[in-house]
């Protein structure tokens, strides 16, 4: 079993855009479910399915790319994959991770490492 349709689309957005090749990775249960296919193995747990998307943003990383070479803000990006993307506010403000979420429900979280 692999990642659902939604992540897919988003992937497939967020690798156009040129998030992975600047500052992202993908993260969570969707990357685990793409490494057996990738190391051509069965992994246990591998049919858990989630309603979300992760992915962790580096700033270290972000902070030494050229202003040419940086992508469109993540909400652009997600709604190219599918309108109905808006943002979820956080209830604390020092959060490290910003959440997305479409009409049906799917979600994307930004993790980001924690300073401080």
């Amino acid at each position: 079993m692999g990642p659902v349709a939604p992540a897919g689309q988003i992937i497939s957005a967020l690798a156009a855009a040129g998030v992975f090749r600047m500052r992202a990775c993908l993260v969570g249960t969707t990357a685990y479910q793409l490494y057996g296919p990738l190391l051509g193995v069965r992994l246990p747990v591998s049919a858990l399915q989630t309603g979300d998307l992760d992915i962790a943003q580096f700033t270290s990383i972000s902070v030494a790319i050229a202003q040419d070479e940086e992508t469109p803000p993540f909400i652009e990006i997600l709604q190219k994959a599918d309108p109905t993307f808006r943002h979820v506010p956080h209830s604390r403000k020092a959060a490290a991770s910003t959440a997305y979420i479409n009409s049906i429900g799917y979600r994307v979280e930004v993790l980001t490492e924690s300073r401080g």
